[in-house]
């Protein structure tokens, strides 16, 4: 080039040029790639080269992700519209490879590029630029891959651009200049080495590049044969077995360890071919092995462009540039201020400065060499132009050191400042920890010596971390037979190892780019550059801009470049420096689990099932255990006997039972015989379970024994599928049974290797009746998603999981299950969950782990607060609970703060609330939720105490885990995490408000719905599957779920209304038990609705919590109005759409799934009735009864009656009706109910006929509301006998109260304790939360006492019947009553309504009500029949009831005795809970009108049962 030629003319030298790109996808090559697409569209064709990936064409690759990535955002400014037309026209995407010969490109594609002439210009950008490669890569990129574009060059007749860096120079110092001798070059040699870098020079003709060559593939091929020797492979095969140890697989299989051995002699290879390019750089003076491979690279292009009088080869000269960037950083304009992409060399620094590292070894005289990638991607603009005009020279720096230079001192300096200004600006917004902020905007980072950052910062960190897990290793060595110890040590010396490996990533850091902020000191000079960018036209210099002497370094590096770094590269940099999930094997299938488990952890506890408890809550025994080993032989025992039975492969057998180790047992004994589980809930009716055996095809089922006693499958089997064997689980374990069709000996064998996409379990979620929706779960669904779970979750064999979910529901099953069984660790049953199995649980048994569902957590915390308040006097619970409350919120502050702080979690509250850990073992470290939605209440109040509890997300189809919190990471309230490794969530076509449906995909993704191609199609789509649920994302990955797709609540305006968000907002009140939020169309609540009515209105359904501490002193009606005034409060605070319309109370608990999902059709069902009936009543009162019986009343008894309404007619007897004397009090409260106002003690059951109750009923008359009357005003509070005169009542102080309450209680406990002889059974069986009603024998009035010292806790809410005219006769008798005893005054004379309806009131103040259903105390000791009372009252209320029978209290004090006789011998035997579900399903085929009395009958068996041998067991007649 000389100064008398014309300018330049970039735009008309690149006018109908084809240019072939190499390197398009990476941090220049995108930004100058965008560049000569936007501002020279005169381009003829630019053939981008794109290395096709995974599922990706070369076009689809460039079309879809790097034309749409953001460097192309200028390009699409540009062109609008015509965008996509603009690119397909300019661009045309080749497939290939610069590691290939003619960098990979087919015959066509290469005919395609001299199809109209030789190919103007080659521009590579390609290259590995890794500092620290193996030899072999960096050859095959750098080296090869120049070669072959330099062949392909001659080939197509092109001009060649190579895009190389500035480092080449290597160890310099001073002056780089352009010109220098290239070929041959190396740094070691005399005028360019440093004394200091690498010893004395070397002689200049010692380097020549083909000779480097070929020494470096000669080092590469004794290296692999060094590989290759029997020491070497000896060594691999001894690694690779500690590695399958340690991934709990098995070492002696042999194509496992064959693979192991070819990993780490692959790990070898790499990290020895490393350290020889590393040796060899360094031999010759350059940097790193970049740097080395780079400047060879460099040679053969000169080599290349030799004129044909200098070669020696004879192929034809290659014109060249070389353009050569210092270190190049984020864009000053284009394709906008600030972007970057990558790692480059400043970002790793800055962002350790930000993150509290001070020291930064930085020479006082280097210079940071930085360059704008956009004036790198101008300055190879313009020398492509200059080549294609053949005006250009061998080589051009792009660097700043020659012009503005940036001192490293200066760019500390300057990242200190950046660092104070974020910290301050954090600190004024209120962002994060303001003490930190506040001492983090201080802290300034300081250049310091490279000696002084060895033993002072990152390395020193390093050195002592791994000098103290050494320690604890070699006393770990010394410490066998104390598990606890050395589960501590192995935990303490991980943390040490991963603080280690922190600093040693810090570390590596710092090593890779010393050279470049310390070691050396290189200027590299722009003439060329310079002159280059001087011979453009005017208008080419002010489109590429090449001008890196008006860098203001302050601004750039305030203003442009760390911002830019903190938005594009450091959230990278994030995830890059925390600690990383481990990665865990993934086995094929679950039986390669089972069998590596069994061999590596062979005679450690696997299971067991802990012993039952005694009435003082003392275990009975020791309970079962069970080996890994014997869950391998056992289950194989278990294939044995379904084998023999003919069980073809692929068979289904159905397994049902509790929880307990034979359950695992028998789950892999089917897989071993190649079939498949089908696991059903132990709770499920005998209806259900025979429809799922039709629909699976089922070929053999296995029970426990607690199943066979509650369903008689086996008949009913025999009699619907006789052709479905049914096994008891010591049947099936035995090895032998009578049905065996196949002898032992001549069993075919079976291949169960290539299994890992062959159906594991076949779970029904839904259709009890009709056709069930069967989810079919693999063997790779389950291994892969193991692997995911055991990579977040440090379990190990040290740790011990209790199991109280049912093992038939998928998230216990993978979580519960398979996740401890995999890591060697031990697994609890209980004998039955409830309180005292519990605590029993956490004092006696190593528990570290629990997987739970929410309402299990929110048990555990009640009944801490309960336990706390228990202490406390009742005036104090109140504040103290809510100082607790802000407790919590500091505590977890804490927590919080010290992680973000110190890079650790300081769990304070661990040790402050040390009384309630050790209530819970001492050992907890690790709870699960899941199933349901975790409320954020819950959570904060657990991390509050010191707990580690994490959420997950899923469903059965997806095995079930999708998504989970983690350990390490910040807690954010009401996500539930990210998505496991692998696993692709996504929210699919999100509102403005960026919610939409959550769908996902992963290998843990269901085969799809069993026989149901239609359902398995809507559900997954392209690949995803859609859950239904709806949610959205915070841009980091974290998810939130706001509901079901089915379940939103679209508003009168069309307004999306979440349920489970005002769930979360209702829910805060410690007057709320729990409440169910859903939508109730508009139409269905108005009399006359009109066609507008197309929206729903927000309804809630609330349980109030009598029980809580702070409703302790408020009556039933109290603690109702409190709940409507917060439900009022809250309300108001959110739009109209948000707000409750329609609010019910009930007593009952909601109606949930066996992992306590609520079931929202349940609810909606249920609202409907309570809605239907208040306005039913609501229209009837106002109606003043002038309707006929042919309307209300004849449906109001056949819902008494339950009959149909065609059979209730208006001359209908009450006789062919059916009513008894229950029945007509039942009719009286119904009557009640609709608005009649029956009189306090009317006798109905002498009414005989419709008529002449209709004609009863108008003499009554009925209320009408009054006009200022409200339907949830709240009725006035009323006291106890508030029917009589209170002249002559004694009214006592409360102190005087409750001191006589707590004299009475201590004189009780004395008297069942000391003087008499007291003993109670079956104390396991009390419920852990459902309200009950006790149901026992009476035979003296030491019983109520009796059944409250069994009770224990529950005692303290026990109430009872009394009669009015026996206890509170006179005042003295009603004052003691009153005030010391649970007794309700009942009139025996008045109506069986009245007694019904003052037990109703006892049931709905959610106390515990305690029946006598005999009906009086008996004379002789002897049991009465029961009477039909206790029926109605379990089915009317649908309650639970708790037998007991009482014994020895007749003899202890009969009646008409005043006191007990010392040393008499009573016992109180509790009984199995009659849960309303079963009695409702017992009494289900008889007639309405007996259900009562039948109900009756099995409560007073299920009492006889529990009695001694002699007459009180002879049980009734049916």
């Amino acid at each position: 080039m000389t100064s008398s030629a014309p300018p330049l003319d970039v735009a008309e030298t690149l006018a109908g040029k084809r240019v072939l790109f190499i390197g398009g996808t990476g941090f220049v090559g995108k930004v100058t790639m965008s560049m000569l697409l936007c501002k020279y569209p005169q381009l003829g064709k630019l053939y981008a080269l794109v290395r096709p990936g995974s599922g990706y064409t070369a076009e689809t690759r460039f079309f879809q992700k790097i034309a749409k990535s953001r460097p192309f955002d200028p390009v699409w400014q540009t062109f609008g519209g015509a965008t996509e037309q603009h690119l397909r026209e300019k661009v045309v995407p080749l497939a290939g490879d610069v590691s290939r010969v003619n960098v990979g490109l087919s015959d066509a594609d290469l005919a395609l590029l001299t199809k109209d002439g030789p190919l103007d210009a080659i521009l590579n950008s390609a290259g590995l630029v890794s500092f620290n490669p193996s030899l072999e890569s960096a050859l095959r990129i750098n080296v090869h891959g120049v070669r072959y574009v330099m062949d392909l060059a001659r080939a197509t007749g092109a001009k060649v651009v190579h895009v190389s860096t500035c480092f080449v120079a290597g160890r310099r110092e001073g002056e780089v200049w352009e010109d220098e001798q290239l070929i041959g070059y190396f740094p070691r040699r005399p005028g360019h080495s440093r004394s200091d870098s690498a010893g004395s020079a070397l002689r200049k003709g010692d380097f020549d590049p083909e000779a480097e060559i070929a020494d470096c593939e000669r080092l590469i091929e004794q290296t692999r044969a060094r590989a290759d020797d029997r020491a070497h492979l000896s060594m691999f095969r001894d690694q690779g077995a500690d590695r399958l140890r340690q991934e709990g697989r098995d070492p002696d299989d042999e194509r496992h360890l064959k693979a192991a051995l070819q990993r780490e002699k692959k790990t070898w290879t790499a990290e020895r071919l490393t350290e020889l390019g590393m040796e060899r750089a360094q031999h010759w003076g350059f940097t790193n092995t970049y740097t080395y491979t780079k400047s060879i690279g460099d040679q053969l292009c000169a080599l290349a462009a030799l004129p044909e009088s200098e070669r020696k080869d004879g192929k034809k000269p290659v014109r060249v540039s070389i353009v050569r960037p210092a270190i190049v950083e984020s864009a000053v304009s284009y394709p906008f201020p600030g972007w970057n992409e990558g790692f480059n060399t400043t970002a790793p620094l800055i962002f350790m400065v930000l993150k509290g590292h001070i020291q930064v070894p930085a020479s006082l005289g280097t210079i940071l060499d930085l360059i704008p990638v956009d004036m790198v991607a101008s300055g190879t603009i313009a020398a492509l132009a200059a080549t294609i005009a053949e005006r250009n020279e061998l080589i051009y720096h792009l660097g700043s050191s020659d012009s503005s230079p940036l001192r490293m001192p200066r760019a500390v300096e300057l990242t200190g400042l950046y660092k104070r200004r974020h910290f301050r600006a954090k600190l004024d917004a209120g962002v994060g920890d303001p003490v930190m902020n506040r001492v983090r905007s201080r802290m300034e980072s300081v250049p310091v010596s490279k000696a002084r950052y060895q033993y002072l910062s990152v390395p020193l960190l390093r050195g002592v971390a791994e000098a103290a897990s050494g320690l604890i290793g070699d006393a770990l060595d010394k410490m066998w037979g104390m598990p606890r110890l050395t589960a501590l040590g192995e935990r303490a010396r991980e943390k040490l190892d991963a603080t280690a490996q922190l600093a040693k990533q810090g570390e590596s850091i710092f090593d890779l780019f010393l050279p470049f902020v310390h070691d050396n000191a290189p200027i590299f000079r722009t003439d060329n550059t310079r002159r280059l960018y001087e011979s453009l036209t005017p208008h080419d210099q002010t489109i590429l801009r090449w001008v890196p002497e008006t860098i203001n370094w302050r601004e750039y590096m305030l203003d442009v470049h760390i911002p830019g770094l903190e938005k594009w590269i450091f959230p990278s940099l994030d995830e890059e420096f925390q600690a990383r999930a481990k990665a865990v094997y993934t086995y094929r299938d679950l039986l390669e689990m089972l069998e590596s488990a069994a061999k590596a952890y062979r005679g450690r506890t696997a299971m067991r099932m802990l012993p039952p408890l005694d009435a003082d809550g003392e275990p009975v025994g020791y309970g079962q255990r069970y080996t890994y080993r014997d869950l391998s032989e056992r289950s194989a025992r278990v294939s044995l006997t379904l084998r023999r039975l003919g069980l073809p492969v692929s068979g289904k057998v159905l397994l049902m039972s509790e929880n307990r180790p034979e359950w695992a047992i028998s789950y892999f004994g089917i897989l071993k015989s190649a079939a498949v589980v089908v696991p059903v809930d132990k709770e499920a009716t005998l209806d259900e379970v025979l429809n799922i055996c039709r629909w699976a095809d089922v070929y053999a089922a296995i029970v426990s024994d607690k199943v066979a006693a509650r369903i008689d499958i086996r008949g009913a089997l025999a009699q619907s599928m006789p052709q479905v064997k049914v096994l008891r689980f010591d049947e099936v374990l035995g090895g032998e049974t009578e049905h065996a069709l196949v002898p032992a000996s001549s069993l075919p064998a079976i291949t169960l290797s290539g299994r890992a996409e062959e159906m594991a379990s076949l779970i029904f979620t839904s259709g009890t009746t009709g056709r069930p929706k069967g989810v079919m779960l693999s063997h790779r669904n389950f291994t892969s998603l193991l692997s995911k779970m055991g990579g977040v979750f440090d379990v190990d064999k040290h740790d011990g999981l209790l199991s109280v979910l049912p093992l038939h529901h998928t998230f216990e099953f993978s979580a519960g299950l398979l996740m401890p069984m995999s890591r060697g660790a031990q697994i609890a049953y209980l004998p039955e969950v409830n309180a005292d199995a519990l605590q029993n649980a956490f004092a006696s048994t190593h528990i570290t782990g629990m997987v739970g569902v929410p309402a299990l957590y929110q048990l555990l915390y009640r009944r801490i607060t309960k336990q706390i308040s228990d202490r406390l006097p009742s005036r104090a619970v109140p504040w103290i609970l809510r100082l607790l409350e802000r407790l919590y919120d500091l505590t977890r502050s804490i927590r919080e703060r010290s992680r973000k702080s110190l890079g650790f979690e300081l769990n304070l509250p661990r040790a402050l609330f040390f009384p309630v850990h050790s209530r819970f073992g001492g050992k907890l470290r690790l709870l699960i939720s899941g199933g349901s939605a975790l409320p954020v209440e819950t959570m904060k109040e657990f991390r509050g105490l010191g707990f580690n509890l994490y959420e997950g997300y899923g469903m059965t189809e997806s095995s079930p885990v999708l998504t989970v919190t983690r350990p390490g990471t910040q807690l954010l309230l009401g996500s539930v995490g990210e998505a496991l490794p692998g696993v692709d969530v996504k929210i699919h076509e999100p509102d403005a408000s960026g919610v939409g449906e959550v769908i996902a995909s992963g290998p843990n993704v269901m085969l799809g719905y069993y026989n149901d191609p239609e359902l398995t199609a809507e559900t997954i789509k392209n690949g995803y599957l859609h859950t239904g649920d709806l949610g959205r994302t915070d841009g980091k990955g974290h998810l939130y779920i706001v509901g079901r797709k089915k379940d939103v609540i679209i508003g009168l305006n069309g307004e999306n209304v979440y349920p489970d968000e005002l769930e979360e907002r209702y829910r805060e009140s410690p007057f709320i038990k729990e409440l169910c939020v859903v939508g109730l169309p508009e139409a269905e609540l108005k009399d006359n609705p009109s066609p507008d009515d197309k929206g729903e209105a927000v309804a809630c359904l609330v349980v109030p919590a009598y029980d809580a501490p702070q409703s302790e002193g408020l009556s039933r009606e109290d603690v109702r109005e409190k709940v409507r005034e917060h439900m009022r409060q809250v309300s108001g605070k959110l739009s109209v759409a948000k707000r409750v319309k329609i609010l019910h109370l009930t007593d009952l608990e909601l109606p949930k799934t066996a992992t306590r999902k609520v079931k929202r059709k349940l609810v909606v069902e249920e609202l409907r009735r309570l809605e239907r009936t208040r306005r039913q009543a609501q229209a009837e009162v106002q109606s003043g009864g002038t309707q006929s019986a042919g309307d209300w009343l004849l449906n109001l008894l056949a819902d008494v009656t339950g009959k149909p309404r065609s059979s209730v007619r208006p001359e209908s007897t009450m006789q062919e009706l059916g009513l008894d004397s229950l029945s007509f009090a039942e009719l009286g409260v119904a009557l009640e109910a609709a608005g009649v106002q029956v009189p306090e003690n009317a006798d109905i059951t002498g009414i005989v006929s419709v008529p002449e109750l209709q004609k009863t009923i108008a003499q009554w008359g009925r209320r009408k509301p009054q006009k200022d009357e409200k339907k949830d005003q709240p009725k006035k509070k009323k006291k106890k006998a508030d029917s009589e005169s209170t002249d002559d009542r004694l009214v006592l102080p409360r102190w005087l109260v409750r001191a006589g309450n707590h004299g009475l209680n201590v004189g009780q406990r004395a008297l069942y304790e000391r003087v008499l002889k007291t003993r109670v059974t079956g104390k396991a069986y009390l419920p852990a939360s459902r309200q009950f009603i006790v149901a026992a024998n009476h035979s003296s009035h030491l019983d109520m006492g009796l059944v409250k010292h069994a009770l224990g806790d529950w005692g303290d809410r026990l109430v009872a019947l009394a009669a009015k005219d026996y206890f509170f006769d006179d005042p003295l008798k009603r004052v003691y009553f009153e005030n010391f005893t649970n007794l309700i005054p009942m009139d025996r004379t008045g109506s069986l309504r009245e007694s019904l309806r003052l037990a109703a009131r006892v049931i709905e103040d959610g106390y515990v009500l305690l029946i006598f259903p005999e009906g009086t105390r008996s004379e002789t000791g002897l049991m009465q029949p029961f009477k039909a009372s206790i029926g109605y009252l379990a089915l009317h209320h649908k309650i639970d009831v708790l037998p007991m029978y009482l014994e020895g209290t007749h003899d202890a004090m009969p009646k008409g005795n005043v006191l007990p006789k010392q040393g008499t011998s009573v016992s109180a035997h509790i009984g199995p809970v009659l849960t309303f579900e079963s009695l409702q399903q017992a009494v289900a085929k008889v007639p309405r009108t007996e259900q009562n009395r039948e109900a009756a009958r099995l409560v007073e068996v299920a009492v006889r049962k529990l009695a001694p041998e002699g007459p009180n067991r002879k049980m009734p007649t049916e």
